[in-house]
């Protein structure tokens, strides 16, 4: 079984208020055929951010579940100019399971890190 080390995601949240669907909100979505362990999550200001302060929310939805996804952050959580937020939790997910994201403001980077496996 292959075993990988690397970079899953790199992107942008969207603000909540854009947000219309629920593939909008997709920041990392388990390939068929793998598991993932996600070793960090990194959410920083980019350079057009329209506010010094934003609040952001990070969900794990399960496959079988994707109604009712689970907060992976504190609820509020902010992200202050020019400081960096990192979720440093491990956690492991399946085929199927979904990251979902938004902020209150355009602009926050997202850097999401880990290890995926063949199953």
């Amino acid at each position: 079984m292959a075993l990988e080390i690397k970079t899953l995601r790199i992107g942008i949240l969207k603000p909540a208020s854009a947000v219309d669907a629920y593939g909008e909100r997709l920041l990392y979505e388990v390939p068929v055929g793998k598991a993932t362990m996600i070793s960090g999550i990194r959410l920083a200001h980019g350079t057009n951010v329209s506010s010094p302060i934003v609040s952001i929310n990070v969900f794990f939805a399960r496959k079988a579940s994707r109604d009712t996804p689970l907060r992976i952050v504190n609820n509020p959580t902010h992200v202050v100019y020019p400081d960096n937020l990192i979720v440093v939790s491990r956690f492991t997910m399946e085929a199927g399971d979904v990251l979902l994201g938004d902020a209150s403001a355009y602009g926050i980077n997202y850097v999401i890190s880990g290890v995926e496996q063949d199953v």
